[in-house]
C-alpha cells in the first residue's frame, strides 16, 4: 500500500482529496501539507508545514498547489524521489524544466487537466480527425461558471493542440467573432462562454456535408479532479522513473485490457494470434526449408556486380524463392548471428515454405541449380523438415538476452536476465518470424528509436500537456514486431506496423500481447497508406527500400524523422544518391549516418513546411 501525501492539503481539491482517499483501499492517507494553520479530523493523519518531513513521509504525492509551492517543493522531490502527481496550474516554461529534472530520478504526472473523461475525449476527437474527410470542419466550446477570468479555457486549448498534432489538415486555431470573416480550410474555431456556476463543458464539434457528430465532456463538480487523481496515484507509483500524462494511464489501461482478454482465450486455443480483430488458430505444423549457400566477392564470375543494392547472386535467388511464395526468407552472412559459422564472402539463404510437396520442393531445387549454372555460382543446398518443436529449440541455441540501448533490452521467455536499471525489457518469442533485435540492423534502429524518443520527450516537456503520447510511428516490414513494440515502450502513443507477411504479423501480434503493449499491424502497402507518421522506421533489404522509396518518404510528416536500416556500410554512398535521386514533391535531409559492423542506419529528416 503507497502512502499518500496531499500537497494543497488546504486548497478545494485538496480538501476533496482528503475527504475521498479513505474509499481507496491501494492507498494509505498518511501526511498533509500546508503552510497556512489546517485542522483536520481524519484519524492518524499528519499536517506539516515541513516540506522536508512532509516528503519523507510520502511515496506518491498528489499537488493541487500554487505555482509558487510547486517551485518550492522541486529540490526535496530530487533529493527523495517519491512519486509526484502534479496538478498545479500556472506553471512555466521554467517550471516544467524543473520538473523535467525530477523526473530523471522518479516517476512524475504533469497536466494541467487530470480528468480521465477529458483525457478520453482528447484520444477520442484525435481518432475521430484521422478517420473523417478532410472536408470536415472541426471546432471546439466550451462553458464555464462566470467567475472564471481567461479564455477559452486551456483545456480547450489542450484539445486544440492535440488535434492539431493529429490531423495535418488542420493548421491553425482561430476566433471567429475576433476575425469577422468566413471560416477558412484547415481552421480550428474556440468558442467560449460564461455564466452561472458551471464547473466546466468542453465539446468537439466535427460538421460534415448534412451530417455533424459531437464530442462532449461534462464536469458536474471538482470532486471528479479529486478522484482522477486517486485512481492515477497508485499507477504512477509503479512507473520507472519518467514524465507521464493522463493518456499514458489509458493507454496502459487499454493495452492491460487487451493483453488479459488475449491471455485467458489462450487457456482454450494452443496459440492465439490477434492481428487487427481478427483470431486466428495456430495448430501444429511442417515446414520445409531450404538452405542455399554460395560465395559473393572479386573472385566469384559475378564479381561484386549489384542489382538494386543487393549482390546480384542474392537478388537472382530471392526473386526466384519469391515466385513460389516462400512464406519467409532469412539472408545470412558472416556478421549475422545466425550465419557465425560463414566466411566472410559466403552467404546463405534460409527459406521456409508451409505445406509445399515434395515434387514443388524438387522443382524449387532445380530453378536454383539451373540460376547456378547459368552464372557459374558454386551453390550448395540442403533441405531439412522442422516442425514446431525443432523450431523453437533451433531459436534457442542462439537466442541470447542483451542490452540494446540504455532503454532497451531484449530477451526470451526461456531467458533469465536482468536488464539496466531503467530499461525497458521486451520479450520477443521469435515464432516464424525473423527479427529479435539482435542483429545490426535491428540493433542500430533500436538505439536511434532510444535517442530520438529521448530527445524528442525533453523538447516536448516544455510544455505541460506536451508527451510523446501524441507522436505516432510507423514500422515498414514489422518482423517479429521488436521494433514497434520497443516504440510504444519508450512512450510514442501511437504505433503501427506493416508487413506483406502474414506469419510475420500473426508473431507480431502475439509478441505485442506478451509485452502489454499497444499496436496496430496490417498487411496493407505502404504505397496504400494515407496518412504520416512522426517517425518512419524501415528495417528491409535494400532494394524493396528503393523499389518504394517515394511512397515511404511521403508517410513521413513534415519535420519528421525517417530512420532506414539494412544497408551495408560499403553501398551506403551509393544508396544514399539512388535514394536522394527519387522524385518527390517534399525535400529531405540526410542528418546522421550510423554504423554498426557492416551495416550502416541512415537518419533522415523532412523539411519544415
Amino acid at each position: 500500500m503507497a502512502r499518500l501525501g496531499i500537497f494543497g492539503a488546504n486548497g478545494r481539491v485538496g480538501k476533496t482529496i482528503l475527504q475521498e482517499a479513505s474509499s481507496f483501499e491501494n492507498l494509505e492517507l498518511g501526511v498533509a501539507f500546508s503552510k497556512a494553520h489546517f485542522e483536520s479530523n481524519i484519524e492518524g493523519l499528519l499536517v506539516t508545514n515541513s516540506i522536508d518531513e512532509f516528503v519523507k513521509k510520502s511515496d506518491i504525492i498528489i499537488d493541487f498547489s500554487s505555482p509558487q509551492a510547486t517551485r518550492m517543493a522541486v529540490p526535496e522531490m530530487q533529493r527523495r524521489k517519491a512519486a509526484w502527481l502534479v496538478a498545479t496550474t500556472g506553471l512555466t516554461s521554467d517550471d516544467n524544466d524543473l520538473i523535467l529534472k525530477c523526473s530523471t530520478q522518479a516517476p512524475i504526472l504533469l497536466a494541467s487537466n487530470v480528468s480521465l473523461g477529458i483525457a478520453l475525449l482528447k484520444q477520442l476527437a484525435c481518432t475521430a480527425a484521422q478517420i473523417l474527410p478532410n472536408d470536415w470542419d472541426c471546432e471546439i466550446t466550451e462553458t464555464h461558471h462566470k467567475h472564471k477570468k481567461d479564455a477559452p479555457s486551456g483545456t480547450a486549448l489542450s484539445l486544440a493542440n492535440a488535434l492539431l498534432d493529429a490531423q495535418d489538415n488542420y493548421t491553425t486555431t482561430t476566433d471567429h467573432i475576433a476575425q469577422n470573416r468566413q471560416r477558412r480550410r484547415g481552421e480550428i474555431g474556440l468558442a467560449s462562454l460564461r455564466g452561472g456556476s458551471v464547473a466546466g463543458e468542453h465539446c468537439v464539434h466535427f460538421f460534415g456535408p448534412n451530417e455533424s457528430i459531437v464530442l462532449q465532456h461534462r464536469a458536474q463538480s471538482r470532486e471528479i479532479f479529486a478522484n482522477a487523481s486517486l485512481q492515477l496515484a497508485p499507477w504512477l507509483v509503479a512507473q520507472q522513473a519518467g514524465l507521464y500524462s493522463v493518456e499514458d494511464y489509458l493507454s496502459d489501461r487499454m493495452s492491460s485490457r487487451y493483453a488479459a482478454q488475449a491471455l485467458s482465450s489462450s487457456a482454450d486455443i494452443d496459440h492465439l494470434h490477434r492481428v487487427g480483430t481478427k483470431e486466428v488458430e495456430q495448430t501444429a505444423e511442417v515446414w520445409q526449408a531450404l538452405s542455399i549457400c554460395y560465395e559473393t566477392g572479386e573472385n566469384t564470375p559475378l564479381g561484386m556486380t549489384e542489382h538494386d543494392g543487393e549482390d546480384l547472386a542474392s537478388s537472382l535467388y530471392i526473386s526466384s524463392l519469391e515466385g513460389y511464395s516462400a512464406a519467409s526468407l532469412n539472408l545470412q552472412d558472416s556478421t549475422t548471428l545466425d550465419g557465425r559459422d560463414l566466411e566472410e564472402n559466403q552467404r546463405r539463404i534460409v527459406a521456409y515454405f508451409e505445406q509445399v510437396s515434395d515434387v514443388k520442393l524438387d522443382e524449387i531445387c532445380q530453378e536454383i541449380q539451373d540460376i547456378s549454372k547459368q552464372y557459374g555460382i558454386d551453390v550448395s543446398i540442403q533441405r531439412s523438415v522442422l516442425d514446431d518443436d525443432t523450431w523453437q529449440t533451433n531459436w534457442q541455441q542462439w537466442f541470447a538476452p542483451a542490452q540494446i540501448s540504455p532503454r532497451i533490452a531484449i530477451c526470451a521467455p526461456w531467458a533469465d536476465f536482468s536488464p539496466a536499471a531503467g530499461s525497458h525489457l521486451i520479450t520477443i518469442e521469435p515464432g516464424m518470424a525473423f527479427g529479435t533485435g539482435l542483429h545490426e540492423t535491428t540493433r542500430l534502429c533500436l538505439q536511434q528509436l532510444d535517442v530520438w524518443a529521448d530527445e524528442k520527450y525533453r523538447n516536448l516537456c516544455a510544455v505541460s500537456d506536451a508527451s510523446l503520447a501524441k507522436m505516432s510511428l510507423l514500422d515498414v516490414g514489422c518482423g517479429s514486431g521488436v521494433l514497434s513494440i520497443a516504440a510504444y515502450k519508450l512512450g510514442i502513443g501511437h504505433v503501427e506496423g506493416i508487413d506483406i507477411d502474414p506469419v510475420a504479423l500473426e508473431v507480431a501480434a502475439q509478441n505485442t500481447v506478451l509485452n502489454h503493449a499497444m499496436v496496430a499491424y496490417s498487411d496493407i502497402s505502404v504505397g496504400d497508406i494515407n496518412k504520416r507518421y512522426d517517425i518512419v522506421v524501415a528495417n528491409i533489404l535494400s532494394h524493396i527500400l528503393l523499389a518504394n522509396a517515394a511512397a515511404i518518404i511521403d508517410r513521413v510528416a513534415d519535420a519528421g524523422t525517417l530512420l532506414l536500416s539494412g544497408i551495408l556500410a560499403e553501398e551506403a554512398d551509393a544508396f544514399i544518391e539512388k535514394w536522394t535521386a527519387v522524385k518527390q514533391s517534399r525535400a529531405l535531409t540526410l542528418k546522421h549516418k550510423h554504423f554498426l559492423g557492416e551495416w550502416v542506419l541512415l537518419y533522415f529528416q523532412i523539411d519544415a513546411v
